[in-house]
C-alpha cells in the first residue's frame, strides 16, 4: 500500500470555507481537483470514498429543497465510503432559526424551523442508509480527516508487482510485493 494519501478537495468548496489539511506522517496534504461527487476524497479513490461537508445549518437548509443535493446522495450510495459532514450540533438544528445570527425579520422568514429541519434529517438517515451523517460541530476536520485515513487503510491501492506485467511494461522494481519468487 502506498505509504501516504492525499485529499482532494473539491474545486466548488469556497476558498474561505472548508478544510485544508497540511502534510504529517500519513497524509502528503491537500490538492484541490474537481470531483464528480461530493467535497472531499482521497487521489486514487475518487469513486470509492467521499465526504459531503455542510458548514451550516442554512447552508444544509438550502440544500433540502434542491433536486441536485439529492442527485448527490443518489451517486454517493453508489461509495464504498461516504460520509456527509456537519459542522453544527443537533442542538443547534433544534434552536434553528433563534441564536443564529440572523435578524428578527430574516428568522420571521425561514420555513424550516428546528424541530421539522431534525425530522427531514432523520428522512435522510432512513432513506440514505448506507451514507452517515455525523454532527460534528466544531470538531468537522478532524473527524473527516480520521474517516479518511480509515478509508485509505481499508481500501489504498496495493503496489504493482515486481516483474514485467502481462502487457510486457516494466513494473516498479521498489515494490515491496515480491511475486513469484
Amino acid at each position: 500500500m502506498p505509504t501516504l494519501f492525499e485529499i482532494l478537495r473539491d474545486t466548488r468548496e469556497q476558498p474561505d470555507h472548508g478544510w485544508t489539511f497540511g502534510a504529517s506522517d500519513q497524509c502528503s496534504g491537500t490538492t484541490v481537483a474537481t470531483l464528480k461527487t461530493g467535497d472531499y476524497s482521497l487521489t486514487g479513490l475518487e469513486d470509492v470514498v467521499a465526504i459531503e461537508r455542510k458548514g451550516s445549518i442554512r447552508e444544509f437548509s438550502g440544500n433540502l429543497d434542491d433536486p441536485r443535493f439529492f442527485a448527490e446522495l443518489d451517486r454517493l450510495k453508489s461509495f464504498r465510503r461516504a460520509a456527509i459532514i456537519l459542522e453544527f450540533s443537533v442542538s443547534d438544528v433544534l434552536s434553528w432559526p433563534h441564536r443564529s445570527g440572523l435578524t428578527k425579520a430574516q428568522q420571521a422568514k425561514v420555513r424550516k424551523k428546528g424541530p421539522y429541519l431534525l425530522k427531514l434529517i432523520i428522512g435522510l438517515m432512513t432513506d440514505y442508509p448506507t451514507i452517515p451523517v455525523i454532527f460534528a460541530a466544531s470538531k468537522g476536520k478532524e473527524i473527516a480527516l480520521a474517516f479518511l485515513k480509515r478509508a485509505w487503510a481499508d481500501f489504498a491501492p496495493l503496489p504493482a508487482p515486481v516483474g514485467d506485467s502481462p502487457d510486457g511494461r516494466k513494473r516498479p522494481q521498489d515494490s515491496p510485493l515480491i511475486v513469484g519468487r
